[in-house]
């Protein structure tokens, strides 16, 4: 299974609104499933999070047409990735991937399966709550490019096979996390996602 994902894929983005989104890998390692606890890393000084819509791919394609894209996903998927903040600013600033800062083990906290239909046709978004504050939402208004379109990059890739997941992720919290903390995904006032961090 390939998790590919799409940063600067969020119109609120700090990086030029005509900049494409930057398309990186996470390893199968990274999902943390079942609400189970996220314990930072030893090095981590500076963990922040951000929202992610994903989609899961129900077809094999490779270079798919962007008009025929829609068939093949029918799940939306929500989650948190969490951010090696320190390491992410030094990497950018001196040009290197930003996957290095967000490929380690459990980074990415998935949740539930929703009909993607019913999310497009309502516009609805997701709250991201700390400690039952809210610190940021994201919803498909916000993207840049539609899954669609993201699709259609992906592919010109690499093949894409049943079981993939393609992510788009918001921008960054301005919080920190900390040991403590507890996280949470809030949509249409039901929780979806809890991530206690340890």
């Amino acid at each position: 299974m390939k998790i590919a994902c799409f940063d600067n894929n969020d119109k609120r983005s700090e990086f030029d609104s005509f900049t494409l989104p930057n398309l990186y890998l996470k390893p199968e390692t990274s999902l943390l499933l079942k609400n189970r606890p996220f314990y930072i890393p030893d090095g981590v000084e500076d963990l922040k999070a951000e929202i992610f819509f994903g989609v899961k791919i129900n077809r094999i394609g490779k270079h798919i047409a962007e008009k025929f894209a829609n068939k093949y996903f029918s799940e939306l998927l929500f989650g948190v990735n969490l951010i090696n903040n320190s390491l992410f600013n030094r990497i950018k600033g001196n040009g290197l991937p930003w996957d290095l800062a967000k490929n380690f083990d459990y980074s990415c906290a998935l949740s539930s399966i929703s009909n993607i239909i019913e999310m497009y046709n309502n516009n609805e978004s997701i709250d991201l709550k700390i400690n039952n504050v809210k610190v940021l939402d994201y919803s498909l208004y916000n993207f840049k490019l539609d899954f669609s379109s993201l699709i259609c990059e992906a592919s010109k890739n690499f093949a894409l096979k049943i079981g993939d997941i393609i992510m788009s992720s918001s921008i960054f919290t301005k919080e920190s996390l900390k040991i403590g903390d507890k996280i949470e995904l809030i949509i249409n006032s039901h929780s979806i996602l809890k991530v206690d961090i340890k």
